[in-house]
């Protein structure tokens, strides 16, 4: 992605009681953050740099996650 491009993820996910933290892995390995609450997911991220990311969804709940949605870039 280019440097000022944006990512919008749009999702739900349950159970609502858990906590995700949602972002993007840059090349470097670091990821990059938010965490959602609720049961939904809905944010635009604009790209600071230029580089290759991988979307990414990690758990912090001691049970199973279902996440849907769409993510347009």
């Amino acid at each position: 992605m280019s440097a000022g491009e944006t990512i919008t993820i749009d999702a739900t996910y349950s159970p609502s009681t858990a906590k995700l933290d949602v972002g993007l892995i840059a090349s470097d390995g670091s990821f990059h953050y938010f965490t959602a609450t609720g049961g939904r997911i809905s944010k635009t991220i604009e790209m600071t740099e230029a580089g290759t990311y991988t979307l990414a969804f990690q758990n912090n709940a001691s049970y199973k996650v279902t996440v849907s949605g769409s993510v347009n870039y």
